[in-house]
C-alpha cells in the first residue's frame, strides 16, 4: 500500500511516516518512484504509536526493531517490552513508597497543635 494509505490508517502524517523510515524503524519497498508499504509496517506503526504514549522514546526503539526474512523480529519487541514492564512496576514501588511517607508526613502534621 502507499504510503496516503498507511497515514489513514495509522492516523499518521506522511512526515512522521518519512522520519519512521528514516530512522530505520520501518522499511518499504519501490514500486517505481513510490515506496510501498506492508500490514508488517502497519504493525510497527501501530507499535511505536503506543510505544510513544507509553514514554518510550524512538532512541529506545530504534536499537530493538529489528526486520529478518520473514519480517519484524516480534521475539526481540516481546523482550523489550518486558524489561519495560518490569522498570514500570520498580517505579510504581517507588511511587508508592514516596505516597506512603507523605501520608505519614501528612498524619504528623494533622497531630500538631494548630494545624
Amino acid at each position: 500500500m502507499y504510503i496516503g494509505e498507511v497515514a489513514r490508517r495509522t492516523g499518521l502524517t506522511h512526515k512522521a511516516i518519512r522520519l519512521y523510515e528514516a530512522r530505520g524503524l520501518i522499511r518499504a519497498g519501490r514500486r517505481g518512484k513510490y515506496r510501498v508499504y506492508t500490514e508488517a509496517e502497519i504493525d510497527i506503526l501501530a507499535l511505536i504509536i503506543e510505544a510513544r504514549a507509553l514514554g518510550i522514546t524512538l532512541a529506545q526503539l530504534a536499537p530493538v526493531i529489528r526486520y529478518g526474512q520473514s519480517g519484524p523480529d516480534w521475539a526481540r519487541i516481546g523482550v523489550f517490552l518486558h524489561e519495560v514492564r518490569a522498570r514500570v512496576l520498580v517505579e510504581q514501588e517507588a511511587l508508592a513508597q514516596r505516597l506512603r511517607r507523605l501520608d505519614a508526613c501528612m498524619a504528623a502534621l494533622a497531630a500538631c497543635p494548630g494545624a
